[in-house]
């Protein structure tokens, strides 16, 4: 679901685990043309999709579980792309930043959670 252009709702459902979180992605102009930056914000938490779809806030037993859940929140956006598209392009094309409370930015590629693609040009 979209709030804003620039925002984008998502909610991550793992097992019995519903975790709403919202992004933006950037396309970024570079020297090997565009490439895309997605940045997980309000992880676990939107104040959009509470109030447009009743997504509550998830909290979360312990770190263990919140970092497994940020690195398959990274993996699905890396696969999504801009719109199921992810896999089309090569690595690099698309990056994910996913910001953590202990550890600061971590920043994901395909290739950081073991994809590899056949793709020669976005």
């Amino acid at each position: 679901m979209r709030a804003y252009e620039a925002i984008r709702l998502m909610k991550l459902v793992w097992g019995e685990r519903v975790i709403p979180f919202e992004y933006e992605l950037e396309p970024v102009d570079s020297e090997a043309g565009t490439r895309f930056v997605g940045r997980v914000i309000g992880f676990g938490t939107s104040p959009i999709a509470a109030e447009q779809a009743g997504t509550s806030r998830y909290r979360f037993a312990n770190d263990e579980e919140r970092r497994a859940a940020e690195q398959l929140v990274a993996e699905a956006l890396l696969v999504y792309g801009d719109f199921y598209n992810g896999l089309d392009h090569p690595d690099g094309v698309f990056t994910v930043e996913v910001p953590t409370e202990a550890y600061g930015t971590f920043e994901y590629t395909l290739a950081s959670v073991g994809y590899q693609t056949n793709a020669t040009s976005p």
